[in-house]
């Protein structure tokens, strides 16, 4: 049997510990910049991408580089990410927190869970031509590590660090800091990336 599928399954799992110990949502980003006037979890969001595409940079100077795809911009992807968005707002979480708050027993993420794949049959029956392939993008470029690679290894270093520090235990907490959660579920996206699975 292929490796790849059970290091996916590995990797996702790591997705799902890191979001769910932060408590990583795009809804309460958004809500958290609304009501308080600060953007913690917006930041870690932003934080996250860096992480990936210093690392893909990374993946580049010693490999081919990981294939990366991206959708075209459109009318219609606008539309979606509407729709999705609003979604998201009527249901309280987004879609990593509909998967955490139903670990955590909220059952009713079953319909959210339901709907995804039932939304779009209905979408893809109504418009069967509405689906677009994605196409080739460049990967990260090697240069962009002279300008992320420092934040990059200063990061990583107030991490362990603060490990040091406070105690390796922590990672068995139910509660993350930010930083540790955003760190982890890059490099396991990037991981998954790498896998050619995202």
């Amino acid at each position: 049997m292929s490796p790849i599928l059970p290091l996916s399954l590995f990797l996702g799992a790591i997705l799902g510990v890191s979001a769910h110990r932060a408590g990583l949502c795009a809804v309460k980003a958004v809500a958290e910049v609304m009501t308080s006037r600060s953007g913690w979890l917006l930041w870690s969001f932003l934080k996250a991408s860096m992480w990936v595409f210093g690392l893909a940079a990374i993946a580049g100077t010693m490999t081919d580089g990981i294939a990366m795809r991206h959708w075209p911009m459109s009318a219609t992807a606008l539309l979606g990410g509407l729709l999705f968005g609003l979604g998201a707002g009527a249901n309280g979480a987004c879609s990593f927190s509909a998967l955490v708050r139903l670990a955590d027993g909220h059952v009713v993420m079953l319909f959210t869970l339901a709907g995804w794949p039932l939304g779009m049959v209905g979408v893809h029956l109504l418009w069967p031509d509405l689906h677009q392939r994605p196409t080739q993008a460049p990967g990260a470029p090697v240069w962009f590590l002279l300008a992320i690679g420092p934040w990059m290894l200063w990061q990583g270093l107030r991490i362990v660090w603060r490990l040091r520090a406070e105690g390796w235990g922590q990672l068995g907490a139910a509660h993350w800091p930010l930083s540790l959660s955003v760190t982890t579920l890059a490099m396991a996206n990037s991981g998954l990336l790498s896998l050619g699975m995202t």
